[in-house]
């Protein structure tokens, strides 16, 4: 990688690219998808732990962390990317629309039969089967099940005792790893929600989810909100609810996570603005089954090296 690298009359450290070819070790439960980043799958809790101890650069996480040792200061979330929670289920025959209070009441177990009166009113004209729902859930920490609770808590669905990443709720069986999910599915009425790159099983529809303005939409990873909205501070704040017509309901962020001030644990100004210009290379692009936010939320990144804030040429640091 080539890096020119300059101080400007204001005092910032301003470096610019000649490539996003980062050589920098990246951990967490969301591999990268721009760059050419060493990757290791960290959970969220031993993700902050390589990051506060320099043994690695960034971590890239959907779910809470930890408090960080007090020796490593502020950390900083960074927003990157949006995905998409599907609910999977398995009904033959059956292309399944609800709503966000139906699609919570299946994993509460307020909703406990696919003939119940809520979801043959927004399935009119649909043969739905006499069956119990057979709710899945998972028990190691995941994205889809943060992301989902998240809205199913901030909608009044869930109490928010529930607002966890790996929440049983009612469910009727509890995968302990993704085959054993994988394989509950293949029964006839079962359901669970998928996150990013989980792949969907054969056989396994996708419901689409009533959407504001009145339409039921497939899963897809937008944002939904408009520039007048704010976006929380970091995956422990709740993710407001879409306020844009057709926006898909279930959706969570990707955020790296770098401490705020980059000279920590003999790291060097490089490595800084290496960290600084791969974290605005995530955020400019999306990857499998991520987009990236709208420009008019991608506010300047505010590391620093020091007492020195850092900017990429052309970005101004506010």
């Amino acid at each position: 990688m080539r890096k020119l690298a300059r101080r400007t009359a204001a005092g910032l450290l301003v470096a610019s690219f000649a490539s996003i070819g980062l050589a920098l070790d990246v951990v967490g439960t969301s591999p990268p998808w721009q760059g050419d980043a060493a990757y290791a799958l960290r959970s969220a809790g031993d993700a902050m732990r390589e990051v506060a101890a320099g043994r690695a650069d960034v971590a890239l996480v959907s779910l809470p962390l930890p408090e960080p040792p007090p020796n490593v200061g502020e950390l900083l979330w960074v927003p990157l990317a949006v995905y998409a929670v599907r609910v999977a289920y398995r009904l033959p025959g059956v292309e399944l629309r609800l709503d966000v209070r139906a699609a919570c009441g299946l994993f509460s177990g307020r909703v406990r039969a696919w003939d119940d009166p809520e979801l043959a009113r927004l399935n009119p004209g649909v043969d739905l089967p006499k069956l119990p729902v057979l709710s899945v859930a998972r028990a190691w920490p995941n994205a889809a099940s943060f992301a989902f609770a998240d809205a199913c808590v901030r909608s009044g669905e869930w109490p928010r005792a529930w607002r966890k990443s790996s929440w049983q709720a009612h469910a009727a069986s509890i995968g302990a790893n993704a085959r054993e999910v994988s394989g509950a599915l293949g029964v006839t009425g079962s359901v669970t929600v998928l996150g990013p790159r989980e792949n969907m099983p054969s056989g396994v529809g996708e419901a689409r989810v009533l959407a504001k303005g009145g339409e039921f939409v497939a899963p897809t990873a937008t944002l939904g909100l408009k520039d007048t909205a704010r976006l929380p501070k970091g995956p422990a704040q709740f993710l407001p609810a879409p306020n844009v017509l057709g926006a898909y309901p279930f959706r969570g962020l990707v955020w790296g996570v770098v401490p705020r001030d980059q000279r920590y644990r003999n790291r060097t100004l490089q490595d800084a603005n290496d960290v600084l210009a791969f974290l605005e290379a995530l955020r400019a692009k999306g990857g499998r089954d991520l987009q990236p936010l709208p420009p008019s939320f991608r506010a300047p990144i505010p590391l620093s090296y020091g007492d020195r804030p850092l900017a990429l040429a052309g970005v101004s640091p506010r």
